[in-house]
């Protein structure tokens, strides 16, 4: 039953990463949580990326933290946060 539950623990973890090329890091990161429900069916979040980092953005990064999946598995899927870091750059 541990190794069950462990496995979906596991599987769930993802992140995506887009990363632009043409612009330097500055090391500058800014995080924000989007609020979804149901399994992330239900919901949109709209990150304000250059309001972030008026100079540029060099990474894009969107994934589940592991307080996103302790809330995720504490709701049992109702509530699913998603966190987005967004890396400066110029």
């Amino acid at each position: 039953m541990k190794r069950a539950l462990l496995a979906v623990i596991l599987a769930a973890c993802s992140k995506v990463t887009y990363v632009d090329h043409t612009t330097i890091p500055t090391g500058v990161v800014a995080s924000q949580t989007g609020h979804f429900f149901l399994g992330g069916l239900v919901g949109h979040t709209a990150v304000p990326v250059y309001a972030l980092c008026p100079s540029g953005v060099s990474r894009i990064q969107s994934k589940f933290t592991f307080t996103d999946l302790l809330l995720g598995g504490l709701t049992l899927g109702i509530y699913t946060p998603r966190t987005y870091d967004v890396e400066c750059g110029r």
